[in-house]
């Protein structure tokens, strides 16, 4: 369901709504955000409140909710209400199947990696099926039933769920085994619905979203410090000056704070550990978010989507993300359990950072495209081999750091820290749309021509007055529309093309009102048609030099970002060292463990 949304979302705010790419992109991003943020709240609520398995169900109940409000033909601030009550089902869903994953494989750690892995293929196969599906449903029968797949897929899902409930009876939280509670129930509910509007009114303006993007990354960092720093079970010895005015500050702060949980020093390192991989995995985020962002724009503009006759729709790509995972995660598990059985198996942290030389080889593959490629319009083909490095790269990062949590932190805490890291995920996709913009493109042919070189501003100029005016004011999917000879009376297009009618129709009435009013292009002078496609062209070069500029750039940064994450596996294979087996929740621990293990709770 979510990635069937996922993929549709950039291209329908900037061909149904009608937003620049600006405006698209941290409207996506701010809505991203929310969506990975409210997941801590959210395994708050499968741990200690409602139950893991119980929250799970309804979360998934709520998010189904959420696509079929999308579905229907509404206003544009019920789409923003739609996208409030998706991000509250996301909250309530996203952390909760991790944790009930990581219970299953308690006691046989060896295997969590691989289930982790097969797992994370699991929902890439759902994205590779709802991907494959949207598009197409889009570019056919219109938006509302494209956003109507993703709920009948979720509706599967939750049947499916109930189904197989019984395998997962055995795992939960505490609340799970006692009886259910409906005063729960009910404010779960009423909450939900008062948050959905919140979160509707903070998509809507992206100012108040980039304040809470820094708020979520300032309370993520003290979550951890807090953990690492302040609810331990006593001060460090102080060698020095330093450490002894760390200690007495620290002292202060317990006073305030009063931790009623303390940790042991081996726990304490684990949380060091994980602080340093989300930090890692918040970086891979801002390059996952430029699929669904800059290189959907990009393949918008500059890949050629006519694919053996068949039109593409340019967010179709995204699917190659779920369908490199799901080849890739059978491997790479047979991998890991055949390397653990040896006891050969790489360290999660050499894992990530070979997970970022994976995306700088991506991003690299998409920088030099354009400038390999003859003309304007680069092949799919680059896509295709970008999107497999990138998606190893992600199978590495973001497949693992689920397992990183269940290895790292203990049984009572995942629910918790695995919102950590969705929410980490939720700040990096904000970012990932203010890098996005660097690469942004303005809405109308007149911004397009600002930015061409200076001797080539002046082409409207060569057109007649009236036409020029026109053109300039024109959005620019409109403009290549109207350029392409494509028909704008009703007569032409009953002849048309589902694809051809369904791109007329996606435009406003006043837009459709200027295409009715602006002369064939066959009719035009020789010399005007010239123009126009010299112009056109300009436009496709501009735009791929914004394009692949930013992926060398993002290439290079993914490299400089790997060599510091193999120059942290040293630290932090020693900082795991130290991290005590946990028992599964509930479990009781023998005696003499009990103070290494728990640190004397």
């Amino acid at each position: 369901g979510f990635y069937g949304m996922q993929i549709l979302i950039v291209v329908f705010l900037v061909q149904f709504l009608h937003f620049d790419d600006t405006e698209a992109l941290l409207t996506w991003g701010a809505f991203a955000m929310m969506i990975y943020t409210t997941p801590i709240i959210g395994g708050w609520i499968g741990d200690k409140f409602f139950g893991t398995r119980r929250t799970t169900m309804l979360g998934a109940i709520v998010l189904a909710i959420g696509y079929l409000l999308l579905a229907l033909p509404m206003a544009e601030w019920f789409i923003f209400f739609s996208f409030g009550v998706i991000a509250v089902g996301n909250g309530l869903f996203k952390a909760n199947p991790n944790n009930l994953l990581s219970q299953l494989y308690e006691d046989d750690p060896s295997k969590l990696d691989g289930a982790f892995t097969i797992y994370y293929m699991s929902i890439n196969l759902g994205a590779f099926a709802s991907q494959i599906l949207t598009p197409i449903a889009r570019l056919h029968w219109g938006w509302h039933l494209a956003f109507g797949i993703s709920f009948i897929g979720l509706l599967i899902g939750i049947v499916n769920f109930i189904f197989m409930k019984k395998y997962l009876s055995h795992v939960g939280s505490k609340p799970d085994f006692e009886p259910l509670r409906i005063w729960r129930l009910l404010a779960i509910l009423v909450g939900s619905f008062v948050v959905s509007i919140v979160i509707a009114l903070i998509v809507w303006d992206v100012t108040v979203a980039r304040y809470l993007v820094y708020a979520a990354a300032a309370m993520l960092i003290l979550v951890f410090l807090y953990f690492i720093f302040v609810a331990r079970e006593e001060s460090d010895k102080a060698r020095n000056l330093v450490a002894k005015i760390f200690n007495w500050i620290e002292a202060g702060i317990r006073k305030i704070v009063r931790p009623k949980v303390l940790y042991s020093l081996g726990e304490r390192k684990g949380f060091v550990a994980t602080l340093i991989l989300t930090l890692q995995g918040l970086i891979f985020f801002v390059f996952y978010q430029q699929m669904s962002t800059s290189l959907t724009l990009f393949a918008m503009r500059n890949v050629n989507l006519d694919y053996f006759g068949f039109p593409l729709p340019p967010e179709q790509f995204q699917v190659l993300n779920p369908f490199w995972i799901f080849v890739l995660s059978p491997f790479l598990a047979v991998l890991y359990n055949k390397l653990g059985a040896q006891d050969k198996d790489f360290h999660i942290a050499t894992k990530f950072a070979f997970g970022f030389i994976m995306l700088a080889v991506g991003f690299f593959i998409y920088g030099v495209s354009g400038h390999i490629d003859s003309g304007n319009v680069v092949s799919p083909w680059w896509l295709l081999a970008g999107y497999f490095f990138q998606s190893f790269g992600e199978l590495l990062i973001s497949g693992l750091g689920l397992a990183m949590v269940a290895r790292f932190v203990a049984p009572h805490l995942r629910g918790l820290i695995m919102g950590g890291w969705l929410l980490t995920t939720g700040i990096s996709q904000f970012f990932g749309s203010m890098v996005a913009n660097v690469a942004s493109i303005p809405d109308t042919v007149k911004g397009v021509t600002g930015m061409l070189p200076a001797g080539k501003q002046g082409a409207l100029a060569q057109v007649p007055q009236q036409l020029a005016q026109t053109i300039s004011g024109m959005d620019l999917g409109a403009f290549r529309y109207w350029l392409a000879g494509n028909p704008v009376v009703p007569e032409g297009l009953k002849q048309a093309p589902q694809h051809v009618q369904q791109s007329f129709e996606n435009f406003s009435a006043s837009v459709q009102q200027t295409l009715q009013q602006l002369p064939p292009v066959s009719q035009l002078p020789q010399p005007v048609q010239n123009t126009m496609t010299q112009l056109n062209q300009d436009f496709y070069s501009a735009t791929m030099a914004q394009y692949t500029t930013l992926f060398l750039i993002l290439g290079v940064v993914a490299v400089g970002v790997a060599l510091i994450s193999f120059g942290l596996v040293p630290l932090l294979k020693k900082l795991a060292a130290h991290v005590p087996a946990f028992a599964p929740e509930g479990a009781v621990l023998p005696e003499h463990e009990r103070g290494e293990q728990i640190g004397g709770r």
